[in-house]
């Protein structure tokens, strides 16, 4: 729920983005009708495949575990503050093509031929398995949310939430820009870093409309301290220590930074753990 109000996708969009590339995948095979009158039996099977391929299927492998397992395990009830920025958020929410996610065919196990199998064996094996009714085949993600959620909730004004304005006259800043990523830190990819880069255009963009928004202020980005290490603790830990200025040794007091931007080391791979090296140094 929280990822779904930060970013407005969830484990469920993850899902159902997965049901929707097997269907583009499945229309990128037969979309030729000449192609299609000659399809090999592996290229049927696999556009069968593709096609029999529904959210339940998907949710299992986004989740480890069954979708109402995974409820069951880790789902708690949202408190009313929750639920107050959830329902603030849903102007970002994802949303799906319902005709795109339902199956357009039975689930079929497909035995392949070997050469002890006959032919006739092998067809026997293509167990057809009913269609199940996908548990969350909505057009909305996380519409459990709505269910529990208290009726007032929707009309309920957001409160505790200040809007604060930048301070009045100059101010000088350093801001620090840190990359996370294993990829980039050992420059393999050809068009380098993109998202710090991105990072920082779009602090500009920020700067300049609060600047053209508040006439007696004036936000000056004095330098932009920028840098990329790999997804291992103790270089994100160094480098975020001296650029806050709590190094043991802090050898160039110019890099110590006002504000501090990191991209990237959230992936969902083992190594994707920067949120949770942030945390420890809080």
């Amino acid at each position: 729920m929280e990822l779904m109000t930060i970013s407005g996708f969830c484990r469920n969009c993850l899902a159902k983005w997965l049901v929707v590339e097997a269907r583009h995948i499945s229309n990128q095979i037969v979309s030729n009708e000449v192609v299609n009158l000659y399809l090999s039996e592996n290229q049927r099977n696999i556009v069968d495949t593709l096609d029999s391929f529904g959210y339940d299927e998907a949710a299992q492998l986004v989740n480890g575990c069954t979708y109402p397992e995974w409820k069951k395990r880790h789902m708690k009830k949202a408190t009313d503050e929750q639920l107050e920025r959830y329902n603030a958020s849903k102007s970002l929410h994802a949303t799906h093509n319902k005709e795109l996610l339902a199956t357009r065919s039975q689930k079929v196990n497909y035995q392949h031929e070997t050469a002890t199998t006959k032919p006739s064996q092998a067809a026997a094996a293509q167990i057809c398995v009913p269609n199940q009714q996908n548990s969350l085949l909505s057009d909305v993600c996380c519409q459990e949310v709505d269910a529990i959620a208290p009726s007032a909730a929707e009309t309920k004004p957001l409160s505790g939430h200040k809007v604060l304005r930048p301070p009045t006259g100059s101010t000088k800043l350093t801001i620090g820009i840190l990359t996370v990523s294993d990829r980039a830190a050992a420059n393999a990819y050809e068009s380098g870093d993109l998202s710090g880069p991105m990072v920082e255009s779009t602090i500009r963009r920020i700067i300049d409309s609060f600047n053209a928004s508040f006439k007696d202020q004036d936000l000056v980005v004095n330098n932009f301290v920028k840098d990329i290490v790999p997804d291992e603790k103790a270089q994100i830990e160094e480098m975020l220590l001296r650029w806050s200025g709590k190094a043991s040794r802090q050898e160039d007091s110019s890099n110590v930074c006002n504000l501090i931007f990191t991209t990237g080391g959230t992936g969902f791979s083992p190594r994707g753990k920067s949120l949770m090296f942030f945390e420890s140094l809080s």
